[in-house]
């Protein structure tokens, strides 16, 4: 965790854990941030399924696979720059 020093050299862990639950907390956001596009993308694709007749080939599992194949591939190409490296 980030140390912070005060002026006389001593580390405080309240410090520690202020900025260790702020950053858990960003986190948590971001992760249900990430839940609800997961859940946008699932609901989409279920309602495209849904008017072209194919959502029982495909079945939920078919659904979240392909979410999570979407969801893979555009991390992949945002971060291009140091995956393939």
């Amino acid at each position: 965790m980030i140390n912070q020093v005060t002026q006389n050299g001593n580390c405080h862990a309240r410090i520690d854990c202020v900025v260790a639950r702020s950053v858990l907390s960003v986190y948590n956001v971001f992760m249900d941030k990430l839940k609800q596009l997961i859940e946008r993308m699932e609901n989409a694709m279920r309602e495209d399924l849904k008017k072209s007749g194919d959502l029982e080939e495909y079945g939920e599992e078919g659904i979240r696979i392909a979410v999570y194949e979407d969801l893979k591939d555009s991390l992949n190409h945002l971060f291009s720059d140091i995956v393939y490296k």
